[in-house]
């Protein structure tokens, strides 16, 4: 984690950059997809890794909860998010699963007071870029491996109900069972930090977990 690689974040983020899609109310900037991907370009013209990072925090992540999050949601994750005090991230491909996205494997069963997933994801870009506020910096470590804040994972809660029965659930780097493992010394693209995530037993609790 570098200071300058925060202080970036959080300078997207009081330009309106990480929220152009999502609705004021929430600090957005209320605008479509054309501004969010012209913001892409000029990103991508100085630097294809931040791109990269910043099209799965305000697209895949921020722009999911914004669309499909209850009202508790969006205003329990999304000030933070379009801030640029955390990153969001989305957890759906696997090793096995890439574009066949039916044939994940991490399934979440129902259990009393919500949903234990157990399985592994791959390929989650932006599993590094967890940056929090300057007063929690302190706190946090990632000489033991990625730490990601909020991330909108898919599961299966009904298996046999095909592409209708995998729900996308909301998960925090402090659930139990939760945890991250390799992080992958790619080629390209490498300001931008990948890994595999960990589900054993993970408890996600009932309420306003479970993405709606």
């Amino acid at each position: 984690m570098t200071t300058g690689l925060q202080d970036l974040w959080e300078k997207l983020g009081s330009m309106g950059l990480l929220g152009i899609t999502v609705d004021q109310k929430y600090g957005g900037l209320n605008l479509g997809y054309l501004q969010h991907t012209l913001a892409m370009e000029a990103l991508s013209e100085a630097s294809g890794s931040v791109a990269l990072s910043y099209g799965a925090h305000s697209n895949l992540c921020v722009n999911q909860i914004h669309r499909h999050g209850t009202e508790a949601q969006k205003e329990r994750y999304l000030k933070d998010l379009v801030g640029g005090t955390k990153v969001g991230s989305l957890a759906m491909s696997e090793t096995g699963s890439g574009s066949d996205v039916v044939s994940m494997r991490l399934k979440a069963e129902k259990v009393q007071g919500g949903w234990k997933l157990n399985g592994n994801k791959f390929w989650l870009v932006l599993s590094l870029l967890d940056f929090y506020s300057q007063k929690y910096l302190k706190q946090f470590r990632i000489t033991n491996g990625p730490i990601a804040s909020t991330l909108v994972v898919y599961a299966k809660t009904a298996p046999e109900k095909g592409s209708k029965g995998i729900t996308a659930f909301l998960i925090e780097s402090g659930f139990e069972g939760f945890s991250t493992s390799q992080k992958l010394d790619k080629f390209g693209m490498r300001g931008s930090d990948t890994c595999e995530l960990v589900f054993e037993d993970c408890l996600v609790p009932d309420g306003e977990f479970p993405l709606a």
